[in-house]
């Protein structure tokens, strides 16, 4: 799919390289978050998402480091190691994946998350519902009300 992404990227609109890896990466990220992981849900049910997110968590993590490399021009026309190491680390310490990754090692030992830290994410869930709900009903770029919870 990254592939065919680039092509597309490529013959379609005329992207250099490293827009054509972001571009593919987004299609990649679209495809199974927006796309794959209601589908899966649906055909599999709620035991299998824990699944689901691993398989997203790594392959989201493969294609950043990826799109890093290239996008950071250390992409050439032989592969290096030391270059791709450095990418690899550059895309690990990044506070995001690392809190992703830790995440998802916490998820796996089935310890329940401290009250402390469980509540307030517990509370987050209607505003992330009404935000999906509310891009949904008015389209990219006409959310009216970000905060509302209803």
């Amino acid at each position: 799919m990254f592939a065919l992404g680039r092509a597309v990227g490529l013959w379609l609109f005329g992207l250099n390289g490293v827009q054509q890896s972001v571009f593919a990466l987004g299609g990649i990220f679209a495809n199974n978050v927006l796309l794959g992981v209601p589908i899966a849900k649906a055909a599999l049910g709620e035991a299998a998402m824990p699944s689901v997110a691993l398989v997203i968590v790594f392959n989201s993590l493969t294609l950043w480091t990826l799109v890093t490399y290239r996008s950071n021009g250390r992409a050439t026309e032989s592969f290096r190691c030391a270059a791709f190491g450095l990418t690899l680390r550059s895309v690990l310490t990044n506070p995001v994946v690392a809190s992703v990754l830790i995440g998802a090692a916490f998820g796996m030992t089935g310890l329940p998350l401290p009250a402390l830290i469980g509540t307030p994410l517990g509370l987050l869930g209607p505003v992330r519902r009404s935000l999906v709900v509310d891009r949904a009903r008015h389209g990219p770029g006409r959310i009216r009300h970000p905060l509302r919870l209803a």
